[in-house]
C-alpha cells in the first residue's frame, strides 16, 4: 500500500514530465533534432538565459542531493532519479526521487510497525580561523578532529 504522499509524488512525476514533453514535442516535430537552433534560442536573451541557468543549478543542486541523500537512507534505483534529471529534467527527477525515498519509507513503515529512523550522526566541533562550528559526520567513532 502507497501513502498519500508516494501518490502525489508519483502524481507529479507524471505531471513533470508530460508538461515539458508537451512543449517540446511540437517543437521537436516542426524543427527536427536541430541542437545549434535549440542552443540558439535557449540563449537568445536575457530571460531565457536566467530560466535556463535556474534550471542548471537546480538540476546539479538535485544531482548532488541525490547522491547523498539516496547513499544516507539506501534509496533503491536512485540511479533513475538521475536518469529522469538528466533526460527530462528537475520537473521530473525530483519528484521521482522524492517517490522511490517515500517508497522505502513506506515498506519499512509496513514491515515493522514503526517509522524509519533518522541516520545515525554525531556532532563534533572544529575550530578553524578562530570560529567554531559544530558539524555531523554519520557513523564516526568519537576521536579528537584534526586538521591537516
Amino acid at each position: 500500500m502507497m501513502s498519500r504522499m508516494a501518490w502525489l509524488w508519483l502524481f507529479l512525476t507524471a505531471l513533470g514530465t508530460a508538461l515539458p514533453f508537451a512543449a517540446f514535442l511540437p517543437w521537436l516535430a516542426a524543427e527536427g533534432p536541430n541542437l545549434p537552433l535549440a542552443l540558439e534560442l535557449a540563449a537568445g536573451n536575457a530571460m531565457s538565459r536566467f530560466a535556463w541557468l535556474d534550471v542548471i543549478v537546480a538540476a546539479i543542486a538535485l544531482l548532488a542531493f541525490i547522491a547523498v541523500d539516496g547513499k544516507r537512507h539506501a534509496v533503491k534505483h536512485r540511479w533513475t532519479a538521475v536518469l529522469a534529471t538528466l533526460c527530462i529534467g528537475v520537473s521530473a527527477g525530483l519528484p521521482w526521487y522524492l517517490f522511490l525515498r517515500e517508497k522505502r519509507r513506506d515498506r519499512h513503515l509496513l514491515a515493522t510497525g514503526t517509522i524509519l529512523p533518522s541516520p545515525p550522526a554525531t556532532e563534533k566541533r572544529i575550530l578553524s580561523m578562530n570560529v567554531t562550528r559544530t558539524i555531523a559526520i554519520p557513523d564516526q567513532p568519537d576521536r579528537p578532529y584534526a586538521p591537516t
